[in-house]
């Protein structure tokens, strides 16, 4: 029976080799956490005849416990979680090698309405408005309607940067 760290965020699973391990950043970490808030040696595991144990290796981000930063070596039970950095997991005990079920994703309801959509009121008048504007100049004014928008965009443009200009010349 091994032990693991599940990574309930990501669905990821570590295996706790027996003996002493590193969990970090770094390509010699036996626990490869590959995460910019994990140190390169950010903690230690010992797995022995009496339990598990971890120690924080001075890390930068920390390692905590159940929400409390780890003081020295501490042991570990089946069901705690551990935070390595921003990265949090669940200790679960098994099979070497047996990869717990994924945890089931969390239920959200969709907000449903309550009446169906229709035409907003008052659409129609638009619709009534558009058809009594005076018709337009030439062919192309009716399409040019984005260039009106963009000139006129231009224009409150070249506005700003000439009193800019005239307020530096005035302080100047």
């Amino acid at each position: 029976m091994g032990y693991m760290l599940v990574d309930e965020g990501g669905g990821r699973v570590y295996s706790i080799p027996a003996g002493e391990s590193t969990a970090g950043r770094a390509e010699d970490a036996q626990i490869h956490l590959a995460h910019p808030s994990i140190s390169r040696h950010h903690a230690r595991f010992i797995h022995d005849a009496s339990g598990l144990w971890i120690e924080d290796l001075g890390s930068r981000n920390g390692t905590s416990l159940e929400g409390k930063a780890l003081e020295g070596r501490t042991a570990l039970q089946e069901g705690v979680t551990l935070t390595l950095g921003h990265l949090e997991f669940v200790l679960q005990h098994g099979p070497v090698g047996a990869v717990p079920e994924p945890p089931a994703p969390p239920i959200r309801e969709k907000a449903r309405a309550t009446q169906p959509i229709t035409e907003r009121p008052g659409r129609s008048d638009l619709s009534a408005i558009r058809s009594h504007a005076a018709a337009p100049a030439s062919p192309s004014a009716e399409s040019s309607g984005s260039s009106s928008v963009a000139f006129i965009a231009f224009a409150i443009g070249a506005l700003l940067g000439a009193l800019v200009f005239l307020a530096w010349l005035r302080l100047g």
